[in-house]
């Protein structure tokens, strides 16, 4: 790869609605792994011979990318081997990136992505970033905090002051942040980020999901393919369910418009401060706004 690839970082490609969990501007620093989405990119990028630039080269070399993208580096390297301005699309035909000329549309030719990419713009294009990015983490831990009693298959980053207890096992990508404790008898598996200052209780179990910082999840507790924002306090045998009965894909209702997202495994998104009550049930593919409180046996769709 050449060592000088430059990058400009451009305003999203297009309207962002991912509330409750991600407000409007505020998607570079949605934490994701313990970092924020920018800190990600740039460390991906920086291992990858780019650098990135505010100022574009005048003989049109510079690699431009929308701020909700996430592009495979393979992907943009050929960009920038390629000899005249062009386009980066994904499987569907979409904009990535492009190198050339500050507008995209003067760029007449282009190539397909070869590598998994991320165009976000709805919550759980997050979820899909996550997946991304948790499989270019690391394994980080301080093997002192993980109880020889717990089983851990695959990578597992854990943040100074947490603790795995007993019983616990994690299979996939798994990053915990500071201070977190998680147990007994966990079961954490797919592509999970658990915050800092988390409780996750007895018996709990989160399939790839997203949990913020200073959230509690009550033991007896499932959550499926989720993100639960920061201070957040789920009680005692709630359920997140991802799936529906008859096995279809999933679709929100964002104002007057029904968005398909071409998942049948998608669970809730829960805004921040919200506090559900014992064996409260959130349904597939539901948003929960900010603040949000709930009795006990809620039932929320």
């Amino acid at each position: 790869m050449d060592n000088n690839m430059e990058v400009m970082i451009t305003p999203p490609s297009l309207e962002l609605r991912c509330s409750p969990v991600c407000l409007k501007g505020e998607l570079n620093h949605f934490i994701i792994a313990n970092d924020s989405f920018q800190n990600h990119r740039l460390s991906y990028l920086k291992e990858n011979h780019f650098k990135f630039v505010t100022i574009a080269s005048r003989d049109q070399t510079t690699i431009y990318m929308p701020e909700n993208i996430w592009a495979a580096a393979e992907d943009l390297a050929r960009l920038s081997e390629h000899p005249s301005p062009i386009r980066l699309m994904d499987e569907n035909q979409r904009l990535l990136a492009w190198k050339g000329p500050p507008r995209w549309q003067d760029c007449l030719d282009m190539i397909p992505s070869t590598k998994p990419s991320v165009r976000v713009q709805y919550p759980w294009h997050l979820l899909k970033l996550n997946e991304i990015i948790g499989a270019t983490i690391k394994t980080k831990n301080n093997g002192d905090s993980v109880s020889p009693l717990s089983e851990v298959r695959g990578s597992v980053t854990l943040g100074e002051g947490s603790r795995i207890l007993a019983g616990v096992t994690i299979e996939g990508n798994v990053s915990i942040g500071k201070n977190t404790r998680v147990g007994p008898n966990c079961y954490i598996r797919g592509t999970t980020s658990i915050g800092d200052n988390c409780i996750i209780g007895n018996a709990v179990e989160i399939k790839n999901s997203i949990i913020g910082n200073n959230t509690s999840v009550a033991h007896l507790t499932y959550v499926g393919d989720s993100i639960l924002s920061s201070h957040i306090n789920l009680g005692p045998c709630s359920v997140l369910s991802n799936t529906s009965n008859d096995d279809s894909e999933h679709t929100v209702n964002y104002g007057n418009k029904v968005v398909r997202t071409g998942t049948n495994k998608l669970g809730s998104f829960v805004g921040e401060y919200t506090r559900t009550a014992a064996n409260t049930v959130i349904c597939p593919a539901t948003l929960i706004p900010p603040h949000t409180k709930t009795e006990s046996g809620t039932v929320l769709n």
